[in-house]
């Protein structure tokens, strides 16, 4: 049969990507490998008329994992998503129940939070992003004092696509203080750097958790993580945080009754396996190779960067040829090579040896 041809085609291609860039689970799945073909039930664990779903006692210690790493408060609720986008749209809808009549305040750099508005169906102000690729703080401000009759909903964009930068969510709440923003909700949308930036001290990076002044927050499993499927972690504070909610009823009439349990799985495997040291680890390593790869650019005289905290490198684009090999995203000028756990030092030599036309060089050694 012409599927079963076409299916294994696929299966080779993706057990041997073109790319060594390409997505790569962080961790070995091979002991889920028996549950991919089954149907795992993935009803919402707060439906009391259902009967238990098998992953529900997993996705509890997911979601109380993820409380953790996040400073959730106590009361926190939280559910796991098909991805970030649909996190977002969630969040955004909740924040629109509580205050309705809210103005959403973001940047234009993501285009999933720019679909989760024009889902959630509320007006929007686009702040002006500053030369970093951060908000910028003082536009903001001035459609604050601007729309000051309305609720404010602010999305800082944790990780932008294109340099991974972040909006300060401990710098916006500050802001919300200072100018008597009372009626707001700040959501956090990090697909790639939540994990990330969640195992570095404070000091050494942005705001951007519960504790920081988040009021929710949205965290991809795919992106950094290489889960095998679109994943996304929701976490919210509880309802009373600003006195107009006391329980979740609003949610579970938007929020997917049946979810993607595979998803759970495999997230709740890969973070259950690491621990918290082997997550510090794998981020250490990836930021290690961040440097080495905006260092190695650099010396071979291709124009590199990378924020402190990112695993993004941002780099001159290259010709097409070489974009389509290691499937590069471009954007005009520039384009970025993203340090995920499963790129070595090796590939990223590769890399810089087919963009410059040189053979591999030794290993650099950068000094933090």
């Amino acid at each position: 049969m012409w599927e079963v041809e076409r299916v294994a085609d696929l299966v080779r291609r993706q057990q041997t990507p073109a790319s060594p860039l390409a997505p790569a689970p962080a961790v070995d799945l091979a002991p889920l490998g028996a549950l991919w073909p089954l149907t795992l039930d993935g009803a919402d664990p707060a439906d009391r008329a259902a009967p238990p779903a098998p992953a529900a006692g997993m996705e509890s210690q997911l979601l109380q994992l993820a409380a953790e790493l996040f400073r959730a408060p106590p009361n926190w609720w939280g559910r796991v998503m098909p991805g970030t986008y649909e996190a977002t749209t969630a969040a955004l809808h909740a924040a629109s129940c509580e205050h309705p009549g809210a103005m959403v305040y973001c940047t234009a750099d993501t285009v999933a939070v720019a679909r989760a508005v024009s889902t959630a169906g509320m007006p929007a102000q686009l702040i002006a992003t500053l030369p970093t690729g951060e908000m910028d703080y003082d536009d903001l401000a001035r459609r604050l004092l601007t729309y000051g009759h309305r609720p404010a909903v602010i999305v800082a964009n944790v990780g932008s696509t294109t340099s991974e930068s972040v909006d300060d969510v401990t710098r916006i709440a500050l802001l919300c203080r200072d100018l008597n923003v009372t009626r707001r909700w700040i959501h956090a949308h990090a697909p790639l750097s939540g994990l990330t930036l969640a195992t570095l001290p404070t000091r050494a990076r942005p705001g951007f958790d519960f504790a920081d002044g988040a009021d929710s927050i949205a965290i991809g499993g795919q992106e950094f993580l290489g889960t095998p499927m679109g994943s996304a972690i929701l976490l919210a504070a509880p309802g009373d945080a600003h006195g107009s909610r006391t329980d979740e009823s609003w949610a579970l009439a938007f929020l997917p009754r049946s979810r993607h349990a595979h998803a759970t799985v495999a997230l709740w495997y890969m973070l259950r396996s690491l621990g918290l040291p082997g997550l510090r680890q794998i981020v250490e390593t990836a930021l290690d190779n961040a440097r080495y790869a905006a260092a190695s650019l650099n010396a071979s005289g291709w124009p590199a960067w990378r924020h402190n905290h990112a695993v993004t490198v941002v780099m001159s684009t290259p010709a097409a040829r070489v974009r389509h090999v290691w499937e590069l995203a471009a954007v005009p000028g520039t384009s970025h090579l993203i340090c995920t756990p499963a790129l070595s030092r090796r590939d990223i030599d590769d890399v810089i040896a087919q963009l410059t036309g040189r053979t591999r060089r030794a290993h650099l050694t950068i000094v933090r």
